[in-house]
């Protein structure tokens, strides 16, 4: 098997051939959090977190080729992670056992209402705090004929309203307001068939992984942000990184 190639955001395991379209559809989706020991799938190294939901690296599988959609090819240069990360989950820390386990009723989909609610104003807590009111789209993906989140992905990929049916505006260095940062959250809070990267430079980030699993950084503590998210009835952990930072 070919060594893995990036396009488009997307790792594949079949490179792409001279049109930009894959030769197969064999993509290297990574599994999710419990699936990745029993499918033995690698993924870039993670912080370790106290977690059986630890959410993998979220790749969006068998991506649309962008360039069709007037999308320009996304530049992979490291970027510098923010000082500070925030895991925010609804996972009660005092429902995991002594290996971390989680043992609650919490699902691992949105509810589409007052929990998913809770996640989007603790996001913007942490975003009023830093200073922010915009954010630039990082590796904007979309799901094709296959699609590996839990809930089925939407007509449109939750782009509906935010965008246009072509997805102008939906590219690599797209600045967004804070507004439609958040309903891009929510996209893909609600697996829709969007996924990308919300971020600042190096002064904040908004990354959306597995089961309900979102990760904010931002270059100051924010602690009030973090006090508000607790009184909103999720967890806010420090951790080291992101594990959906770009590499």
């Amino acid at each position: 098997m070919s060594a893995p190639v990036r396009q488009h955001g997307l790792l594949w395991r079949t490179p792409p051939d001279s049109s930009g379209r894959l030769a197969a559809p064999d993509t290297l989706c990574l599994a999710r959090d419990h699936e990745r020991q029993s499918a033995g799938v690698a993924s870039r190294t993670i912080a370790p977190m106290n977690t059986n939901h630890q959410p993998c690296v979220r790749v969006p599988p068998q991506s649309i080729p962008l360039p069709t959609l007037g999308v320009r090819l996304i530049s992979l240069e490291s970027r510098v992670p923010p000082s500070f990360t925030h895991q925010i989950t609804k996972f009660d820390p005092a429902d995991r056992d002594e290996h971390g386990s989680y043992t609650g009723a919490e699902d691992t989909v949105s509810d589409h209402g007052p929990v998913e609610s809770a996640y989007l104003e603790a996001v913007s807590a942490f975003s009023r705090e830093a200073g922010i009111d915009t954010l630039v789209i990082r590796e904007p993906a979309v799901t094709g004929f296959a699609n590996f989140g839990l809930e089925a992905p939407l007509d449109g990929h939750g782009l509906a309203g935010l965008f246009p049916p072509d997805l102008t505006g939906y590219y690599d260095g797209a600045e967004v307001s804070l507004l439609t940062a958040l309903e891009l959250v929510r996209a893909m809070l609600r697996d829709e068939g969007a996924w990308c990267r919300l971020e600042r430079e190096d002064t904040f980030t908004i990354h959306v992984g597995w089961d309900q699993y979102v990760y904010v950084g931002t270059d100051q503590p924010c602690n009030a942000a973090v006090a508000q998210t607790h009184e909103l009835g999720l967890c806010a952990q420090p951790i080291t990184a992101s594990p959906c930072a770009a590499p």
